[in-house]
């Protein structure tokens, strides 16, 4: 009888140790995933930093120092403005690009064609102030002017 008490308080001990392990070892491994999950979610985002750092070098690299952009840019760095006056100045930069690119291929001098192909020169259409700087040179197209006259 005595032998059964002590068997039974023992087992009793043990199955009560053998609990305590098997909770300790869960909530280790539970620590132990959501330490990995951290890890995880971290290595992503050290990725997308990387990828992010490497395409901005790649642009910085290839970068036109001298295009109208940029130097509106430049002007504005640190301050608020107004999106009209970003665009006048893009817009003032792209046609003084546009004036000296197409002065240098001049060989005689042509100011009626020069002024008008001035107006459709591909950095002004890339930057998309043609009309703005229709209105600025105070040209009017034929078709609109044919217009009014029917």
């Amino acid at each position: 009888m005595k032998i059964n008490i002590f068997k039974n308080i023992f087992e009793n001990r043990f199955s009560f140790y053998r609990q305590q392990g098997r909770r300790q070892r869960s909530r280790h491994s539970q620590k132990k995933e959501r330490k990995i999950g951290k890890l995880k979610d971290e290595i992503i985002g050290l990725r997308r930093r990387y990828e992010k750092v490497k395409k901005l070098k790649r642009q910085l690299q290839h970068a036109n120092l001298d295009s109208p952009e940029v130097k509106t840019q430049r002007i504005f760095q640190g301050h608020k403005d107004s999106s009209h006056v970003r665009k006048a100045l893009q817009c003032h930069f792209a046609v003084l690009g546009a004036v000296k690119h197409k002065y240098r291929g001049l060989k005689n001098t042509k100011s009626k064609q020069s002024l008008a192909q001035l107006v459709s020169d591909k950095l002004i259409k890339k930057y998309k102030c043609k009309t703005y700087c229709k209105k600025l040179i105070g040209c009017v197209s034929r078709r609109k002017i044919k217009r009014k006259l029917a």
